[in-house]
C-alpha cells in the first residue's frame, strides 16, 4: 500500500483471472493469521508486455481511529 495513494496488491500473475469485487483476504503465509478480510478488488490492470498485474483494493476499513489494534485468533 501507499500512505496517499491508496491499497495495491502486487506481484499477481497475468495469467490470474482477477475480478472486481472479490474478496481480499490474508492466506496466513507471512505471519499474519488467516482469512482475515483485507478489503475487496477495486480495480484489476495487466501489464502489456510486463509479468504481474496493478490491483488496487477497495479497504474493508477507511478509517481507523484506534492506536491500537489486537488480532485474535
Amino acid at each position: 500500500g501507499a500512505l496517499t495513494d491508496g491499497l495495491f496488491l502486487e506481484l499477481v500473475a497475468n495469467q490470474e483471472k482477477i475480478e472486481p469485487g472479490q474478496l481480499v483476504i490474508t492466506s496466513g503465509l507471512d505471519g499474519l493469521p488467516s482469512a482475515l478480510v483485507i478489503g475487496k478488488v477495486k480495480t484489476a490492470q495487466a501489464d502489456r508486455g510486463g509479468l504481474f498485474q496493478k490491483i488496487e483494493i477497495e479497504p474493508e476499513f477507511k478509517k481507523l481511529t484506534v492506536d491500537k489494534v489486537f488480532v485474535i485468533k
